[in-house]
């Protein structure tokens, strides 16, 4: 049987339109990637430093990291990172350049959480948990840490370390990293672009930067 002429016109402008609004996007995605790498370029050329949390955004898409079980893109460690350094602003305050105490292995969680801290204005400082007891606890008293951050394994020291100093600890694991989202909004939710400038949703200036 064959379709009418009316339906035949429908599906060929219903066609055109994905197409469109599809060229539409991608071109919108362009153009936040354009104003993002002039912004990086003049932050560099006025001698200011653009932190690697940021950069990631022009690669979001992107493998960061990938092992024999899985793959996080920098998408997912942006937003990892983002919501962990939400939990860190919340307790030590945005900038203030707190010493953030971190158990973590060497895996997609290490790089996360050296993000969060640097996103919310903090010292990132790992700590090796093979160093003795008496060692780690003279390290946190020293360098009066706010916050200890560990992974599962580690675990068991950093409680028991966050009890002896009464501060908050943080517990994370691969759970914390969100699902890669092919939402093309991202960037356009992330970046607010004012004429030649562009601002970046988790862009917190140091207190002292600020003095």
């Amino acid at each position: 049987m064959l379709a009418n002429k009316s339906s035949i016109a429908f599906k060929y402008i219903y066609s055109r339109i994905i197409v469109t609004k599809k060229i539409s996007t991608n071109i919108k995605i362009f153009e936040h990637l354009g104003h993002l790498r002039e912004h990086f370029r003049k932050e560099e050329e006025n001698g200011g430093a653009v932190p690697i949390f940021k950069k990631v955004l022009l690669h979001a898409d992107h493998i960061a990291i990938k092992s024999n079980t899985t793959e996080y893109s920098y998408q997912q460690l942006y937003l990892g990172s983002k919501k962990l350094s939400i939990q860190i602003s919340n307790i030590c305050g945005s900038g203030a350049s707190c010493n953030v105490a971190v158990f973590c292995e060497n895996n997609a969680l290490l790089p996360l959480t050296q993000w969060g801290c640097w996103m919310s204005g903090q010292v990132f400082m790992p700590l090796l948990h093979k160093f003795p007891f008496e060692t780690l606890s003279f390290i946190i008293g020293d360098s009066k840490s706010k916050i200890i951050i560990s992974g599962q394994l580690y675990e068991k020291i950093a409680k028991k370390l966050a009890a002896m100093f009464d501060i908050p600890l943080i517990i994370i694991d691969h759970h914390f990293i969100p699902e890669h989202s092919i939402n093309h909004h991202f960037l356009e939710k992330t970046l607010l672009t004012v004429g030649s400038n562009v601002f970046i949703e988790v862009q917190l200036k140091n207190q002292k930067d600020v003095e």
